[in-house]
């Protein structure tokens, strides 16, 4: 009576099924502000191409990872005063860069690598959706200003009213909404626009609307009907259309222009409200399939028959209230935005899960649910024997677990039905079957007749027992037996009767049967049987704990790794190593969420499976730990009865839950766990952080605190993943479950390599990490110090060499321009012309002027001769030495020119200047400017100087006959004597640290000016 006592209550547990049209397991958790979102009324989700999922709420924007909620505000440093706004909807432009909208904000910009926000300048603000045209046009939905269109290049907005704003009623706002706009699939410059009117047909280049809206004989229903929020297209060219106020959905005909409405709840939508009917996003989930964003929750509507399937809990219960918005990530999970209650994360596993009702009751039901002891797959019969309580006894399935046959079994109970409890097939196909009363049942598959079954050598079987070797194993009064080929023969006798904690059959729980062996308890001591030689050994005692304070064994299970496993009442489940001979604990601390354990057992690919008070688990090796596998398959495994854990013939699971069972892929859910591949979403310092695709940081020495944050990006198996993380040589350190942030302190100068994986994976993610060493410590230091000491010496040693050749070139070149500047001053044109004019004066009896004139030529050639080897005169000797140069050429010129010296400042007579640099410009003037002038106006030289900054400058200028009419320079050459002064003057400004420019203007018909600055 004590298991039917267990059975009354494992069942008064009712389970909970997620649908979607068929039974769907659904696993869900929600997230609100209490796990850290800025706000939970939620308009958008997406995920990048990291993994992360971002989430646009009314109170800002949230990034998670799976641990943990990062808000993000727009930059306070930007120009414009950015609030904490609504977003609204989301536009991908590129891998990295999204386009936001929002309600108080407008366009915002959105970097994903480096988690920025910018406000897009002079944006609309309100606005509720955008998209982007092949043209890389934004074409932008407003709550009441119409439609914008965005060139991104010029940052140009430029709006188009749907139709003229009117000073009335606010309502008439409305003309102007747009919440929803989609391309046309076959007329680039056609938009549709979802409006609060009804569907607008938008042309992008004439800017021309045409409205298409559904009529009703009721206003409000008209207006419901017309009150467009969301639009998607489907394969055939329609357009639904979700409405606002209870409207439905909507599906328009582009080709007809014909409209065909679908309510959910007709009584809703003839009352007022019609919020039952209030449709805020259309996805299409498939080519047969809708997914629509209701205020119910989630509904799906078929296409084929125009359906709608809502989603809901078996027991009626709502799961997703007011879903606004729908995203199915990278791995399948669902992730339901909602109005005011935040976010739900859903791990549907469609393809994982599939669950079959059991057949109804011959017998008259009573008020226990039915629920699976045995299962057994017979491959000479090629189908699949189970055992059921209140089903009657025995049911049959066929491999693709079709219903083939209720087989009844005989009853021997008053009040209940048969509780068979374990079956097994002999070699000869027969299936036997033994019942909670201990009475043995034969069914012949071959004539579907079920006999009792009476043997002499024992009254009473307790537990039927399968070998690989098809040899059944019967647990009786009398001990244990065998039978094949028709012989039954006694394995082990049955010790006195009363010895202190052996049960009737002689022996506790008996184990699975391996290699021919088989283990069991007696008083805490467990032993081997072997079935072959029939010696019985003794192997170890159970730890103390193991059977106080009612820890009973519930099972005894050898592995194919020849381990023992027991799962206890409230111990957890003890293994024993019988190759290491060392025993361990798993409880709590080892994964499990409750120590009662109930049952173990091994797949084809050697995962141990445990089921147990509050879940489903799998052990993982590399872990050394049980994981939840409820939370991977989207189970709350303790609605599964506790002794039903069983594999079909595809190596699936089978779990029974009340009058029904599930086939579980397990690889498949399995494969996802260990395929993950740890990601290093963001190293911190104290003042610097990096985000996305780390492989490696170089940072100052100061900065060896950091904090490393690492995700797998694996939603549905996030409570469930434990890291490691290696340092360099050292060994690996595990992370307790849940963390997933490491801190490393006093990091030493150098090179570092940090690698990081999940327990269970052979895959690493790797960073290196450089500390630079202190500038003083570094061996480059000094290699560059000396380098760069040997540098400045070969410098000096060069410059200073340099400086000597150059310093004797100089003085060498200096010299010859004074040889070549004294001859030019010596021109034997100019001495034999001066002579010439001497003479004449003489000859024409002018003696006055031709010894003025002698004088004037015997002081400008003392002066010539004793100026040309100093280095520097002054001023005021320069301008004495021009002047007798001048005056000897008035004379020689029959004064048809004149001069005039202005001096702004006399201190500058003072100033020290190269010796006769003035002479040659003069002479360039006398001779070229003056020689073809009209006799009729006097030539003028004026020679000015003027204080420059620190220097002097000095402007020679004449009214010579300058540049002639067709452009061609008069003065098309200079004297050689003002290039040897040019160059004289550049060896000057090297050799004395002076700056000495000389610039020449020719004026069209008003002659030259030459300007020698001098610094």
């Amino acid at each position: 009576m004590r298991l039917i006592l267990l059975y009354l209550a494992i069942i008064v547990n009712t389970s909970l099924f997620a649908q979607i049209k068929q039974e769907i397991e659904l696993n869900t958790q929600y997230f609100n502000t209490k796990n850290g979102l800025p706000n939970s009324f939620i308009n958008f989700t997406f995920q990048d191409k990291y993994g992360y999922i971002w989430i646009g709420t009314n109170a800002g924007l949230s990034k998670y990872n799976g641990y943990q909620f990062k808000n993000f505000l727009p930059d306070p440093n930007q120009d414009g005063n950015i609030q904490v706004g609504q977003y609204t909807s989301y536009l991908k432009i590129s891998d990295t860069i999204y386009y936001l909208s929002t309600y108080s904000d407008g366009l915002i910009k959105l970097n994903i690598h480096t988690n920025r926000i910018e406000k897009i300048k002079n944006s609309p603000s309100s606005i509720t959706y955008i998209i982007q045209d092949k043209d890389a046009t934004f074409w932008i939905g407003t709550f009441s200003a119409g439609v914008y269109h965005y060139y991104p290049s010029k940052n140009k907005f430029v709006q188009t009213l749907l139709k003229p704003l009117v000073d009335e009623l606010y309502d008439d706002l409305n003309n102007n909404t747009v919440s929803s706009i989609i391309k046309d699939t076959k007329n680039d410059s056609n938009l549709w626009l979802g409006t609060r009117i009804g569907l607008v047909s938008f042309n992008k280049i004439s800017k021309k609307t045409e409205y298409h809206k559904v009529l009703h004989s009721n206003l409000a229903k008209e207006q419901a009907l017309n009150r467009i929020i969301s639009m998607c297209y489907d394969d055939n060219g329609n357009i639904w259309v979700g409405r606002l106020k209870g409207g439905g959905l909507g599906k328009f005909n582009i080709k007809n222009r014909t409209w065909t409405n679908f309510i959910f709840n007709e009584e809703d939508f003839n009352k007022k409200g019609f919020s039952s009917n209030s449709i805020t996003n259309i996805y299409k989930y498939s080519n047969s399939k809708l997914i629509l964003s209701t205020d119910l929750g989630l509904l799906s509507f078929e296409l084929k028959n125009n359906e709608f399937i809502k989603f809901k809990l078996k027991n009626d219960i709502e799961i997703f209230p007011s879903a606004n918005h729908l995203l199915i990530d990278k791995d399948s999970n669902w992730w339901i935005s909602h109005n005011y209650s935040g976010l739900s994360f859903i791990n549907p596993k469609l393809n994982a899960i599939k669950t079959i009702q059991l057949p109804p009751q011959k017998f008259k039901p009573d008020e226990n649910k039915s629920l699976i002891l045995d299962f057994y797959f017979s491959k000479k019969h090629q189908k699949y024997f189970m055992l059921n309580t209140n089903h009657d006894g025995l049911t049959i399935y066929d491999k693709a677990f079709k219903l083939i046959q209720q087989v009844t079994l005989p009853n021997y109970w008053e009040k209940f039905e048969p509780f068979p409890i374990s079956l097994g097939e002999d070699d000869e196909g027969m299936i036997w079957i033994n019942e909670y009363s201990d009475k043995l049942f034969v069914y012949n598959p071959f004539n579907n007749e079920v006999k009792n079954y009476e043997n002499t050598q024992f009254t009473r079987c307790f537990q039927i027992y399968r070998s690989p070797n098809n040899i059944l194993y019967f647990k009786t009064e009398n001990g244990l037996y065998s039978l094949k080929n028709k012989i039954w023969k006694l394995e082990i006798n049955a010790p006195p009767w009363g010895e202190k904690h052996v049960n009737i059959a002689g022996m506790g729980w008996v184990s699975n049967v391996k290699d021919s062996f088989l283990f069991f308890e007696i008083n805490d001591s467990v032993f081997r049987f072997d079935l072959k030689s029939k010696a019985k050994n003794y192997l170890f005692s159970l730890p103390n704990f193991a059977t106080k304070n009612n820890n009973h064994i519930w099972q005894i299970y050898i592995d194919s790794k020849n381990r023992v496993w027991f799962p206890m009442e409230l111990g957890g489940v003890y293994r024993y190593d019988l190759q290491s001979k060392k025993g361990m604990i798993y409880s709590g601390q080892k994964g499990l969420s409750s120590n009662t354990a109930h049952l173990v057992k091994e797949d084809k690919n050697g995962t141990v499976f445990l089921i147990g008070k509050n879940g489903l688990y799998y052990y993982n090796e590399t872990q050394d730990r049980f994981i939840d596998f409820g939370n991977l398959s989207s189970n709350t495994s303790q609605t599964w009865f506790k002794e039903c854990l069983f594999f079909t013939e595809k190596d699936e699971l089978l779990l029974c839950k009340n009058d029904e069972f599930s086939l579980v892929n397990k690889n498949l859910i399995l494969k996802q766990t260990n395929d993950n591949l740890p990601v290093i979403t963001s190293i911190f310092g104290n003042s610097f952080c990096f985000f996305h695709e780390i492989d490696n940081i170089e940072i100052p020495n100061y900065e060896n605190d950091l904090t490393i944050e690492i995700s797998s990006f694996d939603y549905s198996n996030i409570s469930e993943i434990l890291y490691a993380y290696k340092l360099d040589n050292n060994s690996w350190i595990n992370l307790d479950k849940g963390l997933n942030k490491i801190s490393l302190n006093n990091l030493s100068e150098g090179k570092h390599l940090i690698q990081f994986k999940i327990l269970g994976s052979i895959k690493v993610s790797k960073c290196t990490i450089i500390i630079k060493e202190k500038w003083h410590k570094s061996k480059l230091f000094y290699w560059v110090v000396t380098l760069f000491l040997l540098v400045i010496a070969a410098y000096f040693l060069w410059f200073y060499l340099n400086r000597k050749n150059k310093e004797k070139e100089l003085k060498t070149r200096i010299a010859e321009l004074k040889l070549l500047a004294l001859q030019s001053q010596l021109n034997p044109h100019f001495l034999f012309n001066c002579l010439t004019s001497i003479s004449g004066l003489i000859k024409t009896k002018e003696y006055d002027k031709s010894e003025l004139i002698l004088n004037d030529f015997a002081k400008l050639m003392r002066s010539i001769l004793t100026n040309s080897s100093k280095d520097l005169i002054s001023l005021d000797e320069e301008i004495k030495i021009s002047k007798l140069y001048l005056d000897i050429e008035q004379v020689r010129k029959n004064n048809n020119f004149e001069y005039e010296f202005k001096i702004g400042n006399l201190s500058l007579l003072d100033k020290k200047i190269p010796p006769l640099i003035l002479q040659p410009f003069l002479e360039n003037c006398i001779k070229h400017g003056f020689e073809m002038k009209s006799l009729e106006e006097k030539g003028l030289i004026n020679i000015e100087i003027n204080k420059k900054n620190q220097g002097l400058q000095i402007i020679i200028s004449d009214n010579g006959i300058g540049v002639k009419e067709n452009n061609q320079i008069i003065q098309n050459h200079q004297s050689m004597g003002i290039k040897i002064q040019k160059e004289r003057l550049i060896q000057y400004s090297k050799t004395h640290n002076m700056s000495i420019n000389i610039e020449t203007e020719f004026i069209k018909n008003h002659g030259a000016e030459i300007k020698i600055t001098i610094q």
